[in-house]
């Protein structure tokens, strides 16, 4: 049986590995939003179990809630619920699948309690690359104290 905090893990892991791994992140993220339209983000449970988790592994997770929220709360901006498809063929498949419940996404409680990291932590991208560009840089990420280009998420 999947959860949400495994499933959480998996989105987490194809965040840092390796960006060329972006269409897994994609297909975990929609896994998570589609598949499972009754986990909400916010119950995603606390990862430190007590503390146990090294510090900059904590902030990326923070960062990833995050994320996660701003992917899903764009999808409803639109008036897509979580378990709309990928692509709508039609205006006709569109409006019946449109709701107008917005049902807003929040982060898990335990998000407000992470720190960023104390030294700036650098995530490469799939060439081994620090991102220099802000422009390029995951400004989420980078206000937890971690550096890293900003994830191709923001797909419908």
């Amino acid at each position: 049986r999947d959860t949400p905090l495994a499933a959480f893990y998996r989105i987490y892991q194809f965040l840092i590995v390796d960006s060329k791994l972006s269409v897994r992140l994609r297909d975990e993220l929609e896994y998570f939003c589609r598949g499972h339209p009754e986990w909400a983000v916010s119950e995603i449970p606390d990862p430190a179990h007590g503390g146990m988790l090294e510090p900059a592994t904590y902030a990326a997770l923070a960062g990833l809630a995050r994320l996660m929220c701003g992917w899903f709360n764009r999808r409803i901006s639109f008036g897509l619920p979580r378990d709309a498809p990928t692509v709508i063929m039609d205006l006709e498949q569109f409006v019946k699948k449109r709701t107008s419940d917005n049902s807003w996404e929040s982060e898990p409680s335990w998000v407000a309690h992470v720190r960023p990291t104390r030294r700036v932590v650098y995530i490469p991208d799939a060439e081994g690359k620090i991102v220099e560009d802000k422009k390029d840089m995951c400004e989420i990420m980078r206000k937890m104290g971690i550096i890293m280009r900003e994830p191709h998420i923001y797909f419908i």
